[in-house]
């Protein structure tokens, strides 16, 4: 009888092993990435179109979104001005079509890769001098905007709602967006001209916490820009380390003008005014702040017709904000079929070799 419970013992051991072997990746930190806006050193394998997927042994974390999705309510229109003094078309189709976006960390930095249908460089950089001597790309993106929001605590209700940097649309981004009370981002990544600003949430203030990132684009090939934030423990200097943590993730893009979203007009107003992005449903000019959500497209919705839904009509808010409830998780690691149909069987292996053995 003590032979049969030593030996029943043994079998649930190994089986317990072997379950453990099989466990869901681990969060891993990459390697070091050369921020040069190559993506050759993101070495992970993406899913299908609209998934979000990890890739344990790269340590990335890959979203794919779905191309020509790029029409915010399905009836949004780029600008169609020529560059100044030229014939050439300032915003070519694709500058606000994600393709994808990655996000990876070392021990130091954390990593970020987004790809796009199409990248513009009109040398409107340049215009802005030594301010953005930082950026390590010969040329430029210069027509898209982006907006990282990033709930690191993972407290509801704790964080900021609005995808500005300051109160009420009178801050940088500008979007007329809202998140749900239940990932309210603590920080921002904005990103316009290739300038890349991180803004954090104390609680009570946003502030400016750094802006001195390495940045790159390519916008001739890969159609990418690439960048980093330090990993630090003062909010001032960068993002907490995400080792360990869950995050939970949103990512909009736009149109770039001066620094911020570019406004989303009626297709009345667009009509006349070759700058300004058409196709809104409220009666606000080019300029004006609100109420149409100024996104043409976004992260991790389901498909295209969920994204245009959740960019239509004017949605809750202090200034009629659009809610935006299509989020990310990092780390995310479902149990795989695979792994549980193993799993099942090693369990039912054991279960009849140790009634066996008490027989």
């Amino acid at each position: 009888m003590r032979k049969t419970l030593s030996t029943s013992l043994l079998l649930l051991l190994t089986s317990m092993l072997i379950l453990s072997s099989l466990s869901p990746a681990k969060a891993l930190r990459h390697a070091a990435i050369t921020v040069d806006g190559n993506p050759n050193d993101w070495t992970g394998t993406p899913g299908d179109t609209n998934t979000w997927v990890h890739d344990g042994t790269a340590g990335e974390w890959i979203w794919t979104d779905e191309v020509g999705d790029d029409t915010g309510n399905g009836s949004y229109t780029y600008p169609y001005a020529n560059v100044t003094g030229t014939e050439k078309l300032a915003f070519s189709p694709g500058d606000f079509d994600l393709k994808g976006l990655r996000v990876a960390w070392s021990e130091s930095r954390v990593f970020f890769l987004l790809t796009f249908v199409n990248l513009t460089d009109n040398n409107w950089g340049t215009d802005y001098g030594e301010e953005n001597v930082w950026v390590s790309a010969p040329t430029v993106a210069e027509t898209t905007a982006v907006a990282i929001c990033i709930d690191t605590d993972r407290v509801p209700g704790s964080g900021m709602a609005m995808v500005d940097s300051l109160e009420a649309g009178g801050g940088s981004m500008r979007t007329e967006i809202l998140l749900p009370s239940s990932c309210l981002w603590e920080y921002t990544i904005e990103i316009a001209l290739l300038d890349v600003v991180l803004w954090y949430y104390d609680g009570a203030f946003i502030a400016e916490a750094y802006r001195n990132f390495p940045c790159a684009a390519n916008v001739n090939v890969t159609k990418t820009i690439e960048f980093a934030v330090p990993i630090s423990t003062d909010p001032s200097s960068g993002l907490p380390d995400p080792e360990g943590e869950t995050w939970a993730l949103f990512a909009f893009i736009g149109s770039q003008d001066n620094e911020h979203f570019r406004e989303i007009a009626s297709a009345e107003v667009a009509a006349t005014n070759s700058w300004a992005a058409g196709g809104g449903e409220g009666t606000g000019d080019a300029d004006s702040v609100g109420p149409d959500p100024d996104a043409f497209d976004c992260a991790f919705f389901a498909n295209k017709s969920a994204q245009e839904n959740a960019l239509k009509g004017f949605g809750p808010g202090p200034t009629d904000y659009v809610e935006i409830s299509a989020y990310k998780e990092t780390p995310e690691f479902p149990l795989s079929f695979g792994f549980i149909l193993i799993a099942i069987a090693v369990l039912a292996v054991s279960f009849k070799l140790r009634k066996k053995l008490y027989l």
